[in-house]
């Protein structure tokens, strides 16, 4: 199950809160592992992506806000 989101969000920042799986989070040029119980934070104007490396779904709440 190989995935990638493009995403950015002008006007809002954004929380990841992984429930299960694991991947890889991008934002701007930095890359972090993820996986269950992380917490990723998204400013405003950062283009990110989210690639599932795994073989499960990866399973994820977005939180958003100005």
């Amino acid at each position: 199950m190989k995935t990638v989101l493009t995403l950015q969000n002008p006007d809002l920042e954004e929380i990841y809160y992984v429930l299960s799986g694991y991947g890889t989070m991008t934002i701007g040029d930095e890359k972090q592992e993820i996986s269950r119980y992380d917490v990723v934070y998204i400013p405003k104007l950062a283009p990110h992506k989210l690639f599932n490396s795994g073989n499960v779904p990866l399973r994820f709440i977005t939180l958003s806000g100005k």
